[in-house]
């Protein structure tokens, strides 16, 4: 009777270990996972966000010429400049939903991934 009790209790703390080493590579994995797809959204990004820095400023030069048309040249660059600073001080004053927003409900849904399932 106490050799059956003390087999089922190594057996008990044998299997213990072997969940315990289980869940740990589960958790490496899903750590491997969301630091590769945190890291991708960080490169794309960054390479949008490049090609979006140059757009605008061919857009801005562009728009340069045409005030040039209509103002002297100082004033169409002053012209564009106060655009810039206007359109900086409405993504400022909207930050939040622009910004922090999207960026904590990727990280929120990159955490709690459907655990139900």
């Amino acid at each position: 009777m106490k050799e059956n009790i003390t087999d089922e209790l190594r057996n008990i703390f044998r299997e213990g270990k072997r969940w315990m080493g289980l869940e740990l590579e589960y958790l490496k994995f899903t750590a491997a996972e969301k630091f590769t797809i945190v890291l991708g959204m960080l490169v794309v990004g960054g390479v949008c966000l490049f090609i979006a820095v140059l757009a605008l400023i061919l857009f801005a030069f562009a728009l340069v010429e045409v005030f040039r048309t209509f103002l002297c040249p100082a004033l169409a660059y002053t012209c564009v400049g106060g655009i810039f600073v206007l359109l900086l001080i409405v993504i400022y004053l909207l930050r939040n939903q622009l910004i922090v927003n999207p960026i904590a409900r990727f990280i929120t849904k990159l955490v709690i991934d459907g655990k139900e399932e």
